[in-house]
């Protein structure tokens, strides 16, 4: 049997590496300037199964931003906010090429990860605040 570790907190941690990332709550937060949340979609659940009993899942999530925006035209205060996440996409890639990857525990075995999008989602969360979202899926092999 393969030791049990909580993968919310070892994404949680992992996340928390990004240098760019300051205040990070999970899966409920203060919608403020500054302020991440990562999100776990229900997931976790088998995507393909081996004839030895392993079987690969998936663990999907969201990190959300909420930044401050520009209402005043020809300001780039948008552009960078936009660019400033669109780095933690660039950050996630960097992570898989280089096999940097949360810890799932004994008997788990992180293949990939990989953002779901190559930009960021984007809404208007209140009159001067934004909200960007990026989603994320782990692979993992799980041995039975």
């Amino acid at each position: 049997m393969s030791k049990s570790i909580n993968k919310n907190q070892a994404v949680w941690d992992w996340v928390k590496t990004y240098p760019g990332i300051e205040l990070l709550g999970f899966n409920f937060g203060a919608v403020q300037d500054g302020v991440c949340n990562l999100i776990p979609e229900p997931s976790d659940t088998v995507a393909k199964t081996y004839i030895d009993g392993t079987v690969m899942k998936y663990y999907v999530f969201a990190v959300t931003w909420y930044k401050d925006f520009a209402t005043e035209p020809f300001l780039a205060e948008n552009i960078n906010d936009y660019s400033a996440v669109q780095s933690f996409i660039d950050w996630v890639a960097e992570q898989n090429k280089i096999r940097s990857f949360p810890d799932f525990g004994i008997g788990k075995t992180i293949d990939r990860v990989k953002c779901l999008q190559d930009q960021p989602s984007t809404s208007n969360q209140t009159d001067n605040l934004a909200k960007y979202m990026v989603r994320i899926r782990i692979e993992y092999i799980e041995e039975e």
